[in-house]
């Protein structure tokens, strides 16, 4: 699955489709075999909710975006939810969640990279 979403080539419609029922296989494995023992953590539910509509938002893999900014949100939303934890566990998780949206977050830091997304979805990006 890594080699499906991990790089910065044009992902058309077709890809998206079987990139979606590749992530749909993962968590219904993962789902059989792991749980309730584990839960689905950040990067699962950021693969489960967020992969496809990010590929095709944008119309490229997500190695444009990085691993490291989704570690950064991880550790970011750990800060976050240690700092609530006298918290009851629901309204932990939902005053860090409401927290974390409140966050400015950047989403590109290369100029070349945002200009070929302008010129690609400027519908999309207006700065």
């Amino acid at each position: 699955m890594h080699k499906l979403v991990n790089h910065c080539k044009p992902v058309n419609v077709a890809q998206s489709v079987h990139i979606q029922n590749a992530i749909d296989n993962y968590m219904d494995y993962f789902r059989q075999e792991f749980t309730p023992e584990y839960t689905v953590i950040v990067k699962q539910h950021l693969l489960e909710d967020h992969c496809v509509d990010d590929i095709q938002r944008f119309g490229l893999g997500l190695g444009i975006l990085g691993e490291q900014g989704f570690e950064s949100v991880h550790r970011k939303f750990k800060e976050i939810l240690k700092r609530h934890s006298t918290l009851a566990p629901s309204k932990r998780l939902l005053k860090a969640l409401q927290e974390h949206e409140s966050l400015p977050v950047p989403i590109f830091s290369h100029s070349s990279q945002l200009k070929r997304l302008k010129d690609n979805h400027s519908d999309l990006c207006n700065t």
